[in-house]
């Protein structure tokens, strides 16, 4: 989603061969609206944009949320906690962060029942695994083995017995070292 003078615009899929992005106002599907309008970037910068907008500018508080919602969207992708939960925190924290009032968020926060499908659907496709349910279901051969290091590829995994008596160890090296101390 694009903010610009007032202005929502949504990406397009493809880039043009010059390297510009297009994008188009967001009010071109709407009915009675159909705005043509095309803004083109390059390297996150306005390079131009054709047409005259045929409609009222955006609220600034519609336009924070409409990125917010994509916001939510980009951490379904990537976290594995519940979607609600997700959404409930990245739209109570929009809201404390920009200090807008009861009415204004009201307006024109997105409801959940009305995304819902959208957010479940891409946590499918993200192909995220499918959190296990017994201990037998957990496995860190591929695509799983990227769960044994963490985020700055640093060993978590400590040692995993893999017999009916399980016993599976996570800790970094810098938890090993704190926890040596005591």
């Amino acid at each position: 989603m694009l903010y610009y003078n007032g202005h929502l615009y949504q990406k397009l899929k493809k880039s043009n061969k010059d390297g510009t992005q297009p994008w188009r106002c967001r009010d071109y599907r709407l009915k009675g609206k159909n705005c043509k309008v095309l803004c083109y970037t390059r390297e996150e910068k306005i390079i131009r944009i054709n047409g005259h907008h045929i409609h009222e500018i955006v609220e600034k508080h519609e336009a924070i949320f409409a990125c917010t919602k994509n916001l939510v969207k980009k951490k379904v992708k990537t976290q594995t906690g519940p979607v609600q939960k997700i959404f409930d925190e990245e739209i109570t924290k929009t809201i404390v962060e920009n200090k807008i009032e009861i009415p204004n968020a009201a307006e024109f926060v997105p409801k959940f029942k009305n995304i819902q499908k959208t957010l479940y659907n891409i946590r499918l496709e993200n192909v995220m695994p499918n959190l296990p349910k017994t201990v037998q279901e957990i496995y860190f051969s591929e695509p799983y083995t990227k769960y044994t290091f963490t985020s700055n590829e640093k060993r978590f995994l400590l040692f995993d017995t893999k017999d009916d008596d399980r016993i599976i160890a996570f800790a970094s090296d810098i938890q090993l070292e704190i926890l040596s101390r005591s």
